[in-house]
Parts: C-alpha cells; sequence; structure tokens
C-alpha cells in the first residue's frame, strides 16, 4: 500500500448576519489556502450566519435551504473545481419540516487525494 501525503488547512473567522458577505471571506480564505498548498481545506461550521446553535429562535429557522440547488453549495462545487481541492461545506438545511447542521463533501472527480 502506498501512503500519501495531503496539507490540510483549518480556518477560523467571526462571521456577521451578512450571508453573502460571509461566503465571499470565505472564498477569499479557501482561495488563499490553496495558493499556500492545502489540498483539504476546512471552513467553520454554519460559517453562512453567526453560529445560532446556542439558542433556539424562529427566526433562525429561516436559514435553513435544501440540500439540492443550495447557492451556497454550488458556489463551493465552483471554487473547488477551480482550484482543485476538497472542501467539506457545512450548512443549515429544509428537508420539509425537518431542519439539520448538514455538511456536504466537495470533492471533484479528478481530485482525488
Amino acid at each position: 500500500m502506498t501512503l500519501s501525503r495531503s496539507k490540510v488547512a483549518a480556518i477560523q473567522a467571526s462571521f456577521s448576519t451578512d450571508t453573502q458577505a460571509n461566503v465571499l471571506k470565505m472564498s477569499q480564505m479557501v482561495q488563499q489556502a490553496a495558493q499556500e498548498g492545502a489540498r483539504v481545506i476546512l471552513m467553520p461550521e454554519l460559517f453562512e450566519n453567526i453560529y445560532f446553535c446556542t439558542f433556539e429562535k424562529e427566526e433562525y429557522f429561516k436559514l435553513a435551504q435544501p440540500a439540492l440547488n443550495h447557492p451556497t453549495i454550488r458556489i463551493f462545487q465552483d471554487l473547488a473545481k477551480k482550484l482543485g481541492v476538497v472542501l467539506p461545506v457545512s450548512f443549515f438545511e429544509r428537508d420539509h419540516q425537518c431542519y439539520y447542521n448538514s455538511l456536504a463533501m466537495i470533492a471533484i472527480p479528478g481530485n482525488e487525494l
């Protein structure tokens, strides 16, 4: 069995309630990590908004979206393909009346580690 090494980056950051700004911040930080040689880049949990999981408020449930055609996942699929990296993307998922703290593992075929 042949072992290979891959550089992993873990991103830490603060976030606001501005989802677009948070996604842009993560996109830029992912690009920086990739430029520094990272092949697997871990972003913070539920980075699209402030970390709301410590409180159960009705307003937070409005942040959830279905996994299929999720706009943030699409952005990071495109970025992973462009950079040739693996990106675990945490997101707040809605599936009918159920809510999940979900993870989409984005690994583009041909970019195996």
